[in-house]
């Protein structure tokens, strides 16, 4: 299941998603998303993410809860995508959190 908003400045999307083994007899693997983005000009977008994966039927170490904040800026109309994020991830619970700094540029053609 998943929902989304996208208008002229502002950015919102989400899933949930889960599934089952057959003849299994094992807890059912859960986990969603929520992205929000806003146009703080009209090149410069911050973004925010929150995700959680949850597979209860093995190991806790599966477990994935993680943020993402970052910005994503368009020097040339919306073609060019400079993308720069940092992650915050936690594996496993209790867990231990680590942290990812991530840099890409896309471009449409």
């Amino acid at each position: 299941m998943d929902a989304g908003y996208e208008g002229p400045a502002l950015t919102l999307r989400g899933e949930y998603l889960a599934q089952t083994r057959d003849g299994s007899g094992l807890p059912r693997d859960r986990g969603w998303y929520a992205t929000g983005a806003y146009f703080v000009t009209r090149s410069l977008q911050a973004v925010g993410q929150y995700e959680y994966f949850d597979r209860p039927g093995v190991p806790a170490a599966s477990r994935n809860r993680a943020w993402t904040a970052g910005g994503h800026w368009f020097p040339m109309r919306r073609d060019v995508r400079l993308t720069v994020e940092y992650i915050s991830r936690r594996l496993g619970d209790p867990g231990v959190r680590a942290g990812q700094l991530l840099s890409q540029i896309q471009v449409r053609f």
